[in-house]
């Protein structure tokens, strides 16, 4: 939601306060100004040299700027007190812990992302389209039809 009116920088456009703003996060990931051949798997785009010169923004899979991670908002209950957010704190700042919390979601998820891939072996099920189809309407990157997974254990 826009919050104040916004001119759109080189252009006569205004965005006026409390217009809905969408961001489409699936037609930039699949722009190939951006990144070639984007239906491509290629790990190799996201290192350091495969992303050079690219707009950190182009890939906002999990979001970008205050609200960029749900982790931010996993803080201890403690911080968001209004009394405490008034004091000046020299030490530590708020946006640290902030930070901590995103760091930690992300350590959870890779933790349990971790744990599946060695316990377990994912096949995809007949029940799965292929190729994927993507919802248009959809702000966020979702799949029309669900995605079925076959996991096997493994013997570890």
């Amino acid at each position: 939601m826009c919050t104040k009116d916004y001119s759109i920088p080189a252009s006569n456009h205004v965005v006026r306060k409390g217009t809905m703003v969408v961001i489409p996060g699936y037609a930039i990931q699949r722009d190939e100004n951006i990144f070639p051949d984007p239906e491509k798997f290629d790990p190799h785009r996201f290192s350091d040299q495969g992303s050079a010169g690219r707009d950190s923004a182009a890939f906002i899979t999990f979001g970008l700027g205050p609200r960029n991670c749900i982790g931010k908002e996993t803080t201890h209950p403690m911080l968001h007190h209004t009394k405490l957010l008034q004091f000046d704190v020299n030490l530590i700042s708020i946006s640290f812990f902030r930070l901590l919390a995103q760091r930690y979601a992300m350590i959870q998820v890779k933790a349990l992302l971790v744990y599946f891939v060695r316990h377990y072996s994912f096949t995809l099920s007949s029940l799965t389209p292929v190729p994927m189809v993507f919802s248009s309407t959809e702000p966020l990157v979702k799949p029309i039809k669900a995605v079925y997974l076959h996991l096997t254990s493994r013997q570890v």
